[in-house]
């Protein structure tokens, strides 16, 4: 009798992770469906802002890497955030921040339009829960601003000194610090030195700088930094709802 219970409990168990097993490998599949209609989108929306302004693409076009990066990224949101509004909202800044490091990659422009587009989304899908609606993200004004204006100042600075930032990353932090609020760009800051690093190499390997040239000479060049946020970014908002962020930084996100 008491095996039986044993046994049915241990059956019970495994069914459980079984049927958990099949809804990860569900909502993985999905995400990565959904990253690849993003990344599709992406393509599309950067082509049409960049075909708006008369600018044609600077060199080849690797549409596979912005595909295989939204698939990567949307399976992973899949998998650690709410299948509700928040999961929504996330799709939306990866799309938004996939669009503008494709622009910045190929033609070193970071359009307005998505720049707004960071803050809109922010602002909307805040107002529901401002009201006390479940299922969205959370909003603290007071980060977001602080987040904002500490963002803005850290990048206008080398901006004005004529360092590798343009201004237009400049409007990027700014809306990125409103989105990401005190905490998570804090978090962001630190992580960006690895995509940077990462750049770098990568560049070096395809297109090798001359021998003689310095380090301090490569890093004074014009570098798209739109990919480096938007990695970053990425990775916060994403791990943010795996891993309570306010618990590593002390602060309201």
């Amino acid at each position: 009798m008491e095996f039986t219970a044993y046994t049915a409990v241990y059956i019970h168990m495994q069914e459980g992770r079984e049927g958990m097993n099949w809804l990860t490998i569900t909502k993985f599949i999905a995400g990565a469906g959904i990253g690849l209609g993003i990344g599709n989108l992406a393509e599309n929306l950067a082509g049409r802002l960049l075909a708006k302004r008369n600018i044609e693409s600077e060199g080849p076009k690797h549409s596979w890497i912005p595909l295989a990066a939204a698939a990567a990224v949307c399976a992973a949101a899949a998998l650690v955030i709410p299948t509700d509004w928040n999961l929504v909202y996330v799709y939306i800044n990866i799309f938004l921040l996939l669009t503008l490091s494709i622009t910045d990659i190929r033609c070193r422009i970071i359009p307005n339009d998505i720049v707004l587009g960071i803050f809109a989304a922010k602002l909307i899908f805040s107002v529901p829960a401002m009201l006390g609606l479940n299922g969205f993200p959370q909003v603290d004004l007071k980060s977001s601003l602080i987040g904002m204006a500490g963002f803005f100042i850290l990048y206008m600075l080398p901006a004005l000194f004529g360092g590798a930032v343009g201004f237009g990353d400049v409007k990027l932090a700014a809306a990125l610090g409103f989105t990401l609020g005190l905490g998570s760009s804090l978090i962001c800051v630190c992580l960006m030195g690895l995509p940077f690093l990462a750049y770098i190499i990568i560049r070096r390997m395809i297109a090798p700088c001359p021998a003689e040239a310095k380090l301090g000479e490569i890093l004074r060049t014009r570098l798209p930094m739109g990919p480096v946020f938007a990695s970053c970014a990425a990775a916060v908002l994403i791990t943010g709802y795996a891993v309570p962020l306010s618990t590593l930084t002390g602060m309201a996100i």
